[in-house]
């Protein structure tokens, strides 16, 4: 009788274990949607932050264009080197990458002209942003890709 007991006892630290491997899978898995939904939600701020740069710089390249006539440039390197300066005038500080995607170049927003107005990344991913966006980012609510989100500059009217 008291060898069977003893047989018994065993099989209880073997289940013991398994429910402990279970439990730990479970949290690490949770901890991973946690993480990269913290992840996704910086990336989307990066991508914010690098279009309204890009947009800042094709204001400012517009807004400097000398002569009375406003250009836009025509590629996204000019706004490093305005070449219509004799001296290096800087409208961006570098080309960003972009930040879904880093190994795609940013997509370019033309006008009849060829002129670049704005940029866009070229990804089919569902964005978790859906709203909240600031005023002049407003035409992004309830859009479904980031290919979507297009960051296009807008002249204002000067009084």
């Amino acid at each position: 009788m008291m060898v069977l007991s003893k047989y018994r006892q065993q099989g209880f630290t073997l289940l013991a274990m398994l429910i402990v491997i279970n439990l730990m899978g479970l949290s690490l898995s949770l901890c991973g949607k946690y993480w990269y939904t913290i992840k996704k939600r910086e990336v989307e701020k990066e991508l914010i932050f690098r279009g309204c740069q890009f947009i800042k710089a094709i204001d400012s390249y517009y807004e400097n264009s000398p002569g009375s006539t406003m250009t836009y440039p025509s590629k996204l390197s000019d706004l490093l080197n305005d070449p219509r300066f004799a001296y290096k005038k800087r409208h961006i500080r570098r080309i960003y990458k972009n930040p879904v995607e880093p190994n795609n170049e940013w997509q370019t927003i033309v006008d009849k002209g060829k002129r670049i107005r704005g940029v866009y990344i070229k990804s089919e991913m569902e964005p978790l942003k859906k709203d909240g966006f600031p005023g002049e980012l407003s035409h992004f609510i309830g859009r479904e890709r980031y290919s979507d989100w297009k960051f296009i500059h807008h002249p204002t009217k000067k009084q």
